[in-house]
């Protein structure tokens, strides 16, 4: 494997499911171009099998980094409404203490209003 002038690409042939071939190919920039070179001499595989992993590990990166972003979606809501929350907790709390002196059996959220205060 010779050393192209200004990188090249690397190239792996699937077949497709409809009986046809998908061509995959990653560019490699010539900096890189000797250790793609080394990595294949001594590891013995084909610069095409070197694709194919380097696809993979792409698309397990990608399939991660959707997957650590829906579950921090629903948690940065959680946080950026806290503090919100607690506002109007600190607000309510004080109109719902005088109604529970009329109304003891006061229920919030299935809670008697004491229990839910604790």
């Amino acid at each position: 494997m010779s050393e192209p002038i200004d990188g090249g690409s690397l190239s792996n042939q699937d077949k497709s499911p409809e009986g046809g071939f998908i061509e995959q190919r990653i560019f490699v920039p010539r900096q890189l171009w000797s250790r793609v070179a080394s990595t294949c001499k001594a590891s013995g595989k084909e610069p095409s099998e070197l694709v194919a992993e380097a696809l993979r590990l792409v698309a397990v990166n990608e399939m991660v980094a959707g997957i650590t972003h829906e579950i921090n979606n629903p948690n940065n809501s959680i946080s950026l409404d806290t503090p919100l929350l607690a506002q109007i907790w600190k607000d309510a709390r004080p109109i719902l203490e005088e109604y529970q002196q009329t109304d003891p059996n006061i229920m919030l959220g299935g809670l008697n209003f004491m229990r839910a205060v604790d």
